[in-house]
């Protein structure tokens, strides 16, 4: 079995010689640190998932009410930043009111000690806590995290066809572009190759593939089939 070229990619005409029509065994696209792809890595998906989602449900002044963390004025401002406090963080000894809420967009920012975002990441700085601990609390008072792990397992699932599927058609179309390119359809079935040992490699494992990853990488193989287009 023909190994996995590590390299990563370019845009030059390396890939097939278009004198020749030989193909360049240096074709793979597979980045340098695909073997080191760790478990913790792998993960990352629906961590993200779950603190965008924890982001979503949960209402940052309510949670700062829930806090005892009260404002120290209200004004009106077209930009949505009304709600002015002493910042409530611990290692920012704030001597005038620095700290901002924005409830158009649920989210904070002090300009003390240049720290901002939403619900999650304020209660991570506040209780200094890990981010994802913070979410899975807060989404527990929304529901089962089990049934939010499937939930979230599904849309990737969903995404993840979506991509295998766009790139299936396309490749089915090239074929039928270059159909009396014998070379040229090699080079294809070399990249998506590559592509089918990635997905088995991860055994399809919602979790365990990174959506923006996945389409990257499909963006390569276009671009490289592309050029003969």
């Amino acid at each position: 079995m023909r190994e996995i070229q590590n390299t990563t990619e370019s845009d030059s005409d390396s890939d097939i010689n278009c004198e020749t029509g030989d193909i360049v065994e240096d074709s793979g696209w597979e980045t340098s640190n695909d073997s080191d792809y760790s478990r913790a890595e792998q993960s990352k998906t629906v961590e993200w998932q779950l603190i965008k989602l924890a982001n979503q449900k949960a209402n940052l002044g309510e949670v700062l009410k829930d806090l005892n963390i009260s404002h120290t004025n209200v004004v009106y401002s077209p930009s949505g930043w009304t709600h002015n406090y002493f910042c409530p963080f611990k290692d920012h000894h704030d001597k005038s009111p620095s700290f901002w809420y924005n409830p158009s967009e649920n989210r904070f920012n002090c300009f003390g000690c240049s720290r901002g975002g939403k619900a999650v990441i304020f209660l991570s700085i506040y209780s200094n806590k890990k981010q994802i601990d913070v979410a899975k609390e807060l989404l527990k008072k929304y529901g089962n995290l089990d049934d939010i792990y499937e939930d979230i397992n599904d849309e990737l699932q969903i995404k993840i066809d979506k991509l295998v599927l766009e790139s299936s058609e396309y490749f089915k179309k090239f074929i039928k572009n270059h159909e009396n390119n014998q070379k040229l359809i090699q080079f294809a079935e070399n990249l998506f190759w590559s592509l089918d040992i990635y997905l088995e490699k991860l055994n399809l494992m919602k979790s365990d593939i990174e959506i923006e990853n996945l389409e990257a990488r499909l963006n390569i193989i276009k671009r490289k089939l592309q050029k003969f287009e």
